[in-house]
């Protein structure tokens, strides 16, 4: 089975090697801008002094600005890509648990204070999937973007959404889907952002069908974002939906044995409790069909 690279050490350990590899890169770009305002400050003097001509004070002015532009993105693009490997704590190790203490590890670090929206994010989601419905809410409602086509909008209403289905608010559930469907609109239809976000209101279409009410169509779709998704966590997700799919509409026992073979990723490796829950609730659907058998 994958694993994250922090699938080994304690949540504590998780979030120092995440902050001390991110301050390492951090002081190394700082140290390399630095060099680059002195090399820059060089040649401002060297043009003053006539030491070289002023187009080629220019075009090194240039190429230094570019190198510093390189290397701010660079870093950017570094940190991201390591955040990523963070988030294989809950989607390829599914441990909510560990990654929400991480995630508030960080998110009491001042090196993180601009990137506290998105941190208070992660622990909602964490905490969706620790089956703490009522606690997540409350670190939605601290998850802010200044801009208003921040793609992270749409992660939170999703989750908001969620949340609310979980606890039987219709209400919320819809005020929820209104805020979802006016941030996934602020996306051009033929972008890969707006395709994206047509995606996700089709899924929460899905979601919000009653599970005796889902057709062929709706089996099609959930088996084919079980083929595409490679993070453990949506398969697992994905699997225990289809098999409750099956169960609720199996007519013969080959039906049902489908059911129990999507069951099957439950016993691969560890499961947030919030699918643990959902595991046991399509097992007892399967016990209540098993005279489809006889």
């Amino acid at each position: 089975m994958k694993q994250s690279i922090y699938y080994s050490i304690s949540p504590e350990q998780t979030a120092a090697r995440f902050l001390r590899q991110t301050r390492r890169a951090r002081a190394a770009c700082i140290v390399l801008l630095a060099g680059l305002a002195a090399l820059l400050l060089l040649l401002f003097g060297l043009s003053l002094a006539r030491a070289i001509s002023d187009m080629a004070f220019l075009l090194l002015e240039l190429l230094v600005i570019a190198c510093a532009v390189c290397l701010h993105t660079g870093f950017r693009r570094r940190t991201a890509s390591r955040f990523a490997l963070l988030q294989d704590v809950l989607l390829t190790d599914c441990d909510p648990g560990k990654y929400l203490a991480a995630m508030e590890a960080l998110l009491h670090d001042r090196a993180f204070r601009r990137a506290r929206g998105t941190l208070a994010l992660e622990c909602a989601a964490a905490h969706y999937y620790l089956d703490e419905l009522d606690q997540a809410g409350e670190c939605l409602e601290r998850v802010h973007f200044r801009s208003p086509r921040h793609p992270l909008w749409l992660k939170k209403y999703n989750l908001l959404v969620l949340c609310r289905l979980k606890q039987e608010d219709e209400a919320g559930v819809q005020q929820a889907m209104a805020l979802l469907r006016e941030k996934c609109g602020r996306y051009k239809p033929d972008s890969p952002d707006g395709r994206a976000a047509a995606m996700l209101l089709d899924i929460m279409a899905l979601n919000l069908k009653a599970p005796e009410k889902r057709d062929e169509k709706d089996k099609r779709m959930m088996k084919k974002n079980l083929s595409n998704t490679s993070s453990r966590l949506n398969k697992l997700a994905w699997s225990l939906t289809l098999a409750e799919y099956e169960a609720l509409h199996a007519t013969s026992p080959e039906e049902l044995e489908a059911a129990r073979g999507y069951l099957k990723c439950t016993q691969e490796g560890p499961v947030p409790p919030l699918l643990q829950k959902k595991a046991a609730e399509v097992r007892s659907l399967i016990d209540e069909r098993t005279p489809i058998e006889e």
